[in-house]
C-alpha cells in the first residue's frame, strides 16, 4: 500500500497506515463548531462549543402542538487550558495546517475572517 505523507513544520502526517500498525488514542474526543478564547492571568482558555437545537410550544398558543418555536444555543463541550507559550505554538501549527489545506483545496471563508478583514479596512 502506497503511503502519502505531508510534511508540515517537520511533522509527518501519514494518510495511509496499514491496519496492523494502528493503535487507538485513549483520549476523549470533542467536536467544536465554534471557539472562544479567553486570557486568565498567564493562561489561555479555549472554549469549544456546538449548537444544540431545542423546541418549545409557542407562548402565543401553548396548547397547539403544531405551533412551536425552534431555537439553538451554543453548548460548551470542552475547556482547553493552555499556557501562552503553548497557545503560540498551537497558533503557528494551526496556521501552517490551514495554509497547507487552502493551498490544496482553496481559500476558506468564515464569518470571523470577514469580520477581521472588515476591521482592517
Amino acid at each position: 500500500m502506497a503511503e502519502k505523507t505531508h510534511e508540515i513544520e517537520n511533522v509527518q502526517v501519514a494518510s495511509a497506515v496499514p491496519p496492523s500498525d494502528m493503535q487507538l488514542v485513549g483520549a476523549p474526543s470533542f467536536y467544536g463548531a465554534s471557539v472562544q478564547a479567553m486570557v486568565a492571568g498567564a493562561d489561555c482558555v479555549l472554549v469549544l462549543s456546538r449548537p444544540r437545537p431545542g423546541m418549545a410550544a409557542s407562548p402565543l398558543n401553548p396548547s397547539s402542538p403544531e405551533v412551536v418555536n425552534v431555537w439553538a444555543v451554543n453548548e460548551p463541550v470542552c475547556l482547553l487550558h493552555l499556557s501562552m507559550h503553548t497557545a503560540k505554538d498551537l497558533a503557528l501549527l494551526l496556521r501552517s495546517l490551514v495554509e497547507s489545506f487552502e493551498g490544496e483545496y482553496g481559500k476558506l471563508d468564515t464569518e470571523y475572517v470577514r469580520r477581521v478583514a472588515a476591521r482592517a479596512e
